[in-house]
């Protein structure tokens, strides 16, 4: 900017130089032209009326100033002409710099446009941070939360505010029994904590395998045994007592088994003992009343009828 002051300045005085010696030389041009005529009158005079010498001497020196004149408008000419010149060869400079200035302002202007368009790009990124805030602040979320029992039946459910910890108002689940095991109730799958989508809770427990008891009775329905077993308890593992029966006057007994096969512990068991009855046999013996043996002693069933005795 002071370049383009300067040489505004430097143009200005030329071209007030080149004004000015313009109408300099153009009033002296008008003098000289009318001092000729003057001459030229005055020589048409002297000649005529045949003036003094002395007129024609001051004629001369008439001429002689017309004649430096003439050289002065020249070197005025030649001065307007230069000046003109130069005038021309500073506008030619001053467009010069004045296009390289505005090169160089282009240049930091696009060195400045790629900063602006980073802070528009960084004004944009926070004005979208404060709207969310704005909208996180403004916009209260709930998020469905759901306590299920293991089968995916609803305990309960709820909309629980985001970030806070879901609470069970109802009624600690059960669970019925299975041939295997009891269930207790042990809480949920996972820890309850602060809510950030919807969230489904499952009850589990905590299972005990059943037992079963198992029983052995004598005939009568005496209680030989009885006793708890887990279940699925093998067969070979229980305590199968060995039962007897007293022989009465007709019969012996031996232990036959059980009423029914012995199995896998699944539920309560009852068994009964079962004998296999022999006949009882006895001596029969036919004597003299002297004692003196008549018929050899002989062995019979229990109920064999006199006629059958030999």
């Amino acid at each position: 900017m002071k370049k383009k002051r300067v040489l505004f300045g430097l143009t200005t005085a030329v071209l007030t130089m080149t004004v000015l010696a313009s109408c300099g030389s153009s009033k002296k041009s008008e003098t000289i032209g009318t001092k000729s005529t003057e001459v030229t009158k005055q020589s048409s005079s002297s000649v005529e009326e045949k003036q003094s010498s002395s007129e024609l001497a001051q004629t001369s020196k008439d001429v002689q100033s017309s004649v430096e004149q003439n050289s002065q408008t020249e070197i005025l000419q030649n001065t307007i002409a230069s000046s003109e010149e130069k005038k021309s060869n500073v506008e030619s400079s001053i467009e010069v710099i004045t296009s390289e200035e505005q090169s160089s302002e282009t240049e930091q202007l696009v060195e400045i446009e790629p900063s602006s368009e980073v802070q528009t790009s960084e004004q944009e990124s926070l004005t979208d941070v404060e709207a969310t805030e704005v909208e996180s602040s403004s916009e209260e979320k709930y998020y469905k939360v759901s306590f299920v029992d293991y089968d995916g039946d609803v305990l309960y459910e709820n909309n629980v505010l985001e970030n806070t910890i879901p609470e069970f108002f109802g009624t600690n689940p059960t669970r019925d029994a299975d041939a295997q095991y009891t269930y207790t109730f042990n809480g949920w799958d996972k820890e309850l904590s602060k809510v950030t989508s919807e969230t489904v809770y499952t009850a589990t427990y905590t299972s005990t395998v059943r037992q079963y008891n198992v029983t052995f009775k004598d005939e009568d329905g005496t209680v030989l045994s009885s006793k708890a077993y887990d279940y699925n308890t093998e067969a070979s593992a229980l305590d199968v007592p060995t039962p007897t029966k007293d022989a009465t006057a007709q019969y012996t007994y031996t232990f036959a088994g059980w009423d029914k096969e012995l199995s896998k512990v699944t539920a309560d068991k009852e068994y009964i003992a079962t004998y296999n009855a022999v006949i009882r046999q006895y001596k029969v013996t036919f004597k003299d009343e002297d004692g003196t043996v008549l018929l050899a002693e002989k062995l019979y069933d229990y109920g064999t009828t006199a006629d059958k005795i030999q």
